[in-house]
């Protein structure tokens, strides 16, 4: 097992705005291979894209949900309500497997 495998990392790096370049994710994930988990802005797909297979970009499903509860909230509809549910689901397999062990996950 890889030494990523053993220690996986969270990393935040903050910019001013995300217009910042010098040092913004292009530059920070150059060397990096694994999955990238992020939101939906667009250069994080990209650098998916772009990365010959050394990166798989997955979002960030927290991010859909909160789309998803403003759309409710806006106007509900069977397909929020349905969507919201398979949320709920998501959450509840989550607790099933959280390990005891993990703090701060």
């Amino acid at each position: 097992m890889g030494r990523a495998r053993r220690f996986p990392i969270s990393l935040y790096h903050v910019l001013l705005h995300r217009r910042s370049f010098a040092g913004g994710p292009d530059v920070i994930f150059a060397d990096f291979q694994g999955v990238l988990l992020s939101d939906a802005y667009i250069c994080y797909e990209l650098i998916g894209a772009e990365s010959n297979g050394q990166i798989r970009w997955a979002g960030c499903y927290a991010h859909a949900l909160w789309k998803f509860e403003e759309m409710h909230v806006l106007g509900p509809t069977e397909w929020t309500a349905t969507a919201l549910g398979y949320f709920q689901r998501l959450f509840l397999i989550e607790d099933e497997l959280q390990d005891p062990g993990l703090s701060g996950c």
